[in-house]
């Protein structure tokens, strides 16, 4: 058999067959392991799914409890210093008492607490946390929910503000709590601390009160209050022996103690069939004994000899000092030993029961110990039965185990084998349309056809009347993301969906580096230009100075807001941005004495329409976007638009290099779109240029131009065909997927069905996605 699930299953039908054909009684039966730690996952599953009854000495960690980890990041709250991550682990906790907020728990919405703390920058600290309660959070979630980027994202919830105000008095009464609990005291004031804090933050079960019966709380949530309590009470038992301890020795003792705490997985006394491990089954008599795992390394245990203090070298110690020291090798006779009481305390039929692979599909060995127990005279052995890994082979070569099958494998193998299997499920009371058409669903999803259906992104005809794609207007980078990939397009600007869970990072992103370095060249442009710069006869200080002035505005406003994280991190990026800044100036200094451009606007809103076909009649296409920086040049009248990016790679790539060709394969759609937007009271655009800004490359200081020129030769045409194809795409609404090596660090991995044989078979072969991928194909000639 494969795997620790289909071992148990096959027990627990062998079980019945037992108990019903050959009259066994449940507790005349027992099922051993070597250790039944592998099996503590699955048993009371397999186990309830068969209906089998059991008693057993195994439990689960109690520290893997949800409740139990609300406990212990309320004890580590303060020695984090109230760490982001840990405060709303606890806040956001179903355990987590908000009667103190003078609103009911409908009113609370933790599913969007994260996004306002994210949006704020805390990170940790009760100065930072103070910022919930300043009035000028309020206006920046406002503004993070009102400002649409170029990018058209939007953080969802934080326009919520009452939301910030809940949050804040949560927050702070914890914070004021936690602060009160004692820095050093005896074991026992530190545990009567610790249950003032809970009984004012925390619902427990079972854990001030006792229970009634007639209590509506979950009998597992009881059982888990009822083993906190005793962890604690045994912590209080030594404070006769214990001296004064800080918070942090406590809260680790108390960790320690809830790991060593376990919960029985079944401790009922009733008669059923007795799971043990083979420690604890020594000396038992059954008259049906399982032994599960009799694989190599499992029984007979791994045993091998000590590299330091070799087994001869332990006889010598004891012979020669009297000092018992157990031989290492030893161990090989324990485990004969030990089975050998194992197979004499089944007193009619022993099973022995090994895997052919784990899970993984890892091969592994069975135990020598079986071909010893096939020769032991003492036993009738049998031939070994294999155990097919399909259901449909297992129902084939021996039909009458359907009758010991649950209900549910009894309708997956009616299924399976092209019966009706309704019969079934009205037997167990399921919802036979619920299962017609999820049946139903499934054979689309499943089939052979090569065309696209509604599961594979063709949502156009299921999905509700929507304004045209033409009448809308388009930022570039949408389009960018639908050329990429047409369901990154579909999960995160049609369904707004947003990572499950955003990663602390240690360092400061690229993204919040990318905002500092825009808002810092911003600041120092219009400071500059005061100073009647790029004419003004300016040193090289005092531009060094302005710049450096303006960078650090620019972090301190952010830090105000947003927090700064790690402060040596901190410095650095400052020191980063500053020679980054710094050098596109003096770029610019020397790009305006060879061209004559200089900067007249920043962050300018701009929108623009772009022709998808040569005749005036034809259907056009609106955009809009933020400009970076507008230049403006007054002999030989032009106008430029520089866009802004950060990169952190090593060297350019190809579609960074060749804007035109990036552009015809909708890669890069910034820079021809802006070249078709308009500015009040000034020209049209002549050019547009990306000015990276790479610390890792080269030229810390590149440039990419895009000439508007283009639009009206071959390669305008070859751009305005691929902006029609993907406009058509999003109005038809074709989101499939388009598997690429971006896959690998896409936000919505999770939600694509990629790994899908065939909905990644259809999605290659659809004509859909052979037309985007022509796009990528794309030359341009030089003109």
């Amino acid at each position: 058999m494969i795997g620790v699930e289909e071992e148990l299953a096959t027990v627990c039908r062998e079980i019945l067959t037992l108990v019903e054909v050959n009259g066994y009684r449940f507790d005349e039966i027992g099922v051993v392991a070597r250790t039944l730690e592998p099996y503590q996952s699955r048993l009371q599953s397999v186990f309830d799914h068969h209906l089998v009854p059991f008693t057993s000495t195994a439990g689960r960690p109690l520290s893997r409890e949800p409740l139990v980890k609300t406990l212990l990041g309320l004890a580590s709250l303060p020695l984090d210093d109230f760490d982001r991550a840990a405060m709303l682990d606890v806040v956001t906790s179903p355990f987590y008492l908000t009667q103190g907020t003078g609103s009911t728990r409908a009113d609370l919405r933790p599913d969007i607490w994260r996004s306002l703390v994210y949006t704020l920058g805390i990170t940790k600290g009760v100065a930072e946390w103070g910022r919930l309660a300043e009035p000028a959070s309020s206006s920046i979630l406002r503004d993070a929910e009102a400002e649409s980027d170029e990018d058209d994202r939007t953080m969802a919830g934080t326009s919520d503000t009452s939301q910030l105000t809940y949050l804040w008095e949560i927050v702070s009464q914890l914070i004021h709590d936690c602060q009160a609990l004692p820095a050093q005291g005896s074991m026992g004031a530190m545990v009567d601390a610790f249950l003032v804090l809970v009984k004012s933050h925390v619902h427990v079960p079972d854990l001030f009160d006792i229970p009634s019966s007639e209590s509506l709380e979950p009998t597992s949530l009881t059982k888990v209050g009822s083993l906190i309590r005793s962890a604690l009470a045994r912590l209080q038992q030594l404070d006769p022996l214990c001296g004064d301890l800080s918070w942090e020795e406590w809260a680790e003792l108390f960790r320690q103690i809830l790991d060593e705490t376990s919960i029985p997985i079944e401790e009922d006394r009733h008669q059923g069939v007795q799971v043990l491990d083979a420690m604890t089954a020594r000396g038992r008599t059954v008259r049906a004994l399982f032994i599960l795992g009799m694989n190599e390394k499992v029984f007979p245990r791994y045993v091998r000899e000590d590299p330091f203090l070799r087994d001869r070298q332990r006889v010598v110690l004891e012979s020669t000092l009297g000092y018992k020291i157990d031989e290492k090798l030893a161990g090989h006779e324990e485990e004969l030993l030990l089975f050998e009481l194992l197979s004499r305390s089944a007193t009619n039929r022993l099973y022995l029961s090994y895997q052919r692979a784990d899970e993984t599909g890892r091969i592994m060995a069975p135990s020598g110990f079986i071909a010893m127990a096939m020769r032991d005279p003492r036993f009738v052995g049998k031939p070994e039965t294999a155990i097919p890994r399909r259901l449909t082979l297992r129902i084939s070569e021996q039909p009458s185990i359907q009758a010991l099958l649950s209900v549910e494998d009894l309708a997956l193998g009616c299924l399976l084998q092209g019966h009706d299997a309704l019969p079934v499920l009205d037997a167990m009371g399921h919802d036979r349309p619920l299962f017609e058409q999820g049946r139903a669903t499934l054979t689309t999803i499943e089939r052979e056809s090569p065309e696209l259906g509604p599961f594979d992104g063709m949502v156009g005809a299921q999905a509700p009347a929507s304004p045209a794609a033409t009448e809308r207007s388009f930022s570039p980078t949408a389009l960018e993301r639908y050329a990429t990939c047409p369901f990154q397009y579909f999960a995160e600007k049609v369904l707004r969906l947003e990572p499950v869970r955003r990663l602390q990072q240690d360092h400061v992103s690229p993204l919040i580096i990318g905002t500092l370095v825009h808002e810092s060249l911003r600041l120092s442009y219009e400071r500059l230009l005061l100073l009647q710069w790029p004419d003004g006869p300016l040193t090289e200080a005092t531009v060094h100075s302005t710049v450096h002035a303006a960078v650090t505005d620019t972090f301190a406003a952010h830090a105000a807001s947003q927090g700064t994280g790690h402060a040596l991190l901190w410095t650095l990026a400052r020191e980063q941005v500053t020679e980054l800044v710094a050098a596109v100036v003096s770029s610019d200094q020397t790009e305006y004495q060879a061209t004559g451009f200089r900067p007249v606007a920043f962050e300018a809103a701009a929108q623009g329409i772009v022709p998808l076909g040569s005749d005036a009649s034809s259907v056009s296409l609106k955009t809009h976007g933020t400009l970076d920086r507008v230049d403006y040049r007054a002999e030989s009248p032009a106008l430029r638009i520089v866009d802004y990016k950060f990169k952190q790679g090593s060297e350019i790539t190809a579609s960074d290099r060749n804007l035109a060709l990036s552009a015809v394969r909708g890669f890069r759609l910034q820079p021809p779109l802006y070249a078709r937007m308009t500015l009040p009271l000034l020209p049209v655009v002549t050019e547009v240029q990306l000015l990276f800004l790479a610390p890792q490359w080269k030229q810390p200081v590149s440039r990419s131009t895009f000439d508007a020129g283009l639009w009206t030769g071959r390669t305008g045409d070859m751009i305005r065909q691929t902006l029609s194809t993907l406009v058509q795409g999003i109005e038809r609404r074709e989101f499939f997927i388009l598997p690429d090596g971006y896959c690998d660090y896409c936000e919505f991995s999770g939600a694509c069905r990629r790994h899908d044989a065939m909905a990644w078979w259809r999605s290659y072969r659809s004509p859909q996605a052979r037309v985007l991928r022509k796009l990528r194909k794309q030359k341009v000639s030089d003109e």
